[in-house]
């Protein structure tokens, strides 16, 4: 994570074993006991995962639907989270004001 105007950087690296085939990134709005809070406006956040030490193996343009479940966040305030498709090792999200206008997110 970079946040350029203040001029830090945070980065961390979590290990967890498991004999499962798939993984799961996650970017999600914060919550209090209230429920679900407004998604800060991150406009673009850029994942460059790796699992067991290596890249995930994306699938292929023609097979994303079937073998990708990215999922479209939309908060109660109208926000929401749109995912890119993968490119090569990456892929983003893409912050939006207006639910009834979701913008694609551009892949990286």
């Amino acid at each position: 994570m970079v946040d350029a105007t203040q001029n830090w950087k945070l980065s961390t690296q979590v290990s967890y074993a498991s004999t499962l085939l798939s993984a799961e990134w996650i970017q999600e709005a914060p919550s209090s006991a209230a429920g679900v809070l407004p998604l800060a406006d991150y406009v673009t956040a850029t994942f460059a995962p790796t699992a067991n030490g290596s890249p995930p193996s994306f699938p292929s343009a023609s097979n994303i639907a079937a073998e990708t479940d990215a999922i479209l966040m939309v908060d109660p305030y109208g926000e929401t989270s749109a995912p890119s498709l993968p490119f090569l090792d990456r892929f983003s999200t893409c912050w939006g004001n207006n639910a009834s206008i979701i913008a694609s997110c551009a892949a990286p």
